[in-house]
């Protein structure tokens, strides 16, 4: 009788030189060949500045009237080794670039996934010092059309950014 391949001495080393090597092949993809790679994710753990912004309950007119919640967390680019106020984004400022976007939005047929989308890459364009941004817009029922709580996230971050590495809870 043969013996079974988890119990066979010869399957687990090939198992695990097949799996190493197929993780050393995605780390090589995933760094772009860059030997800063893990210095890198390191010096994002080092130092992380997260702000966030809630908009709730705020009515918009696309795809009819509806009500989003809206989350933004986002990070600024680390270290900051200074205290020089012009780094920070002004929160009230951000707070109208959302409420102008939404309300200059030009294709109504868009998903709300979509339009999400294109709001995250709007406050990275706009705001040269966030490093990345997370937004999650939560759509409120709206009857007979639609009777449940739905939403889309979102996480971008800046190329060479260091992404969140956990987001708070507005």
């Amino acid at each position: 009788m043969a013996a079974r391949p988890e119990t066979n001495p010869r399957f687990f080393p090939r198992w695990c030189i097949f799996f190493c090597g197929l993780l050393v092949l995605l780390m090589a993809l995933v760094s772009n060949g860059d030997p800063a790679f893990s210095k890198t994710l390191a010096d994002c753990a080092t130092q992380q500045e997260v702000f966030g912004i809630a908009l709730k309950q705020y009515p918009v007119d696309h795809q009819g009237l509806v009500s989003l919640s809206i989350d933004v967390t986002y990070r600024l680019h680390t270290p900051i080794d200074t205290l020089d106020a012009s780094v920070y984004p002004d929160y009230l400022d951000m707070v109208q670039s959302i409420k102008q976007f939404l309300a200059d939005y030009p294709n109504e047929s868009d998903y709300w996934e979509v339009v999400n989308k294109q709001l995250a890459q709007l406050l990275l364009d706009q705001y040269p010092t966030l490093s990345s941004v997370q937004l999650k817009m939560g759509l409120m029922p709206s009857p007979p059309k639609v009777d449940f709580d739905r939403f889309s996230q979102v996480l971008m971050t800046r190329p060479g950014g260091c992404p969140l590495l956990t987001a708070p809870s507005p």
